[in-house]
């Protein structure tokens, strides 16, 4: 049986949420269901679900750490370790205790998705690991020390600012006719405005991308305060 997206997120909903991970609908094709959560040190954590390419049932996932949403943007400086597989974030004893082969070199472990241990283990290792990643001390700082990095972020709040004072450029080129996964227009219509502004790369995917970071970095945050997560 072939395990589709709407199912995984339905499976692992219930656990992630509990441990203060928030999902986010997203048409991309790079994932099968992202979750996030605002963590200490202006960060978000991403769990990103993998379903595997050609084992029906088998899934997987990667964090992302980073002061903005934009998961998978490790570009220039922004350190490549911001983004790994919980896999490799387990001790060596955790580690044989979840892998079904013991393989020490094969960190990148699958999960049957319609198998209940499975899916259990894989919970496990994330209440394992999310802290352990989020608070990596080193990786932060190189996170911090990212020049890309502070371009996303001046994106981000620049992004946030129009929207709340609702001004945006008139003459935009590449607004999308109705909302995408949930996004309101103005936020599409802001992130135009930010990127005109800070001259960086202008077109419907860096309009989308943009538009769906601030927004969710917006909903992450309650009565304007974000919600952070101690790791």
């Amino acid at each position: 049986m072939k395990l589709k997206k709407a199912k995984l997120i339905s499976i692992l909903k219930q656990d992630l949420g509990s441990l203060g991970f928030v999902y986010f609908r997203d048409s991309s094709p790079l994932f099968q269901g992202t979750f996030y959560m605002k963590v200490e040190g202006d960060m978000f954590l991403a769990l990103c679900l993998v379903i595997h390419r050609f084992y029906d049932s088998l899934f997987t996932a990667s964090y992302y750490l980073s002061p903005t949403t934009c998961v998978g943007a490790t570009w220039g400086d922004i350190p490549k370790d911001s983004y790994e597989r919980p896999g490799y974030i387990l001790t060596e004893n955790e580690f044989v205790q979840f892998s079904k082969d013991g393989n020490l070199m094969a960190r990148d472990i699958w999960f049957d998705g319609f198998d209940e241990n499975d899916v259990n283990d894989f919970i496990q290792i994330i209440k394992l690991t999310y802290k352990r990643f989020a608070s990596n001390l080193d990786l932060r700082e190189r996170i911090e020390q990212s020049k890309d990095v502070r371009v996303l972020v001046t994106l981000s709040r620049k992004t946030l600012e129009l929207v709340a004072r609702r001004e945006f450029d008139e003459g935009l080129e590449y607004q999308p006719e109705k909302e995408i996964d949930g996004v309101p227009l103005d936020w599409f219509r802001a992130s135009e405005t930010a990127l005109r502004k800070e001259g960086y790369i202008l077109n419907k995917h860096t309009v989308r991308g943009f538009a769906a970071d601030a927004y969710r970095q917006f909903c992450l945050s309650k009565d304007g305060n974000p919600v952070i997560h101690k790791v």
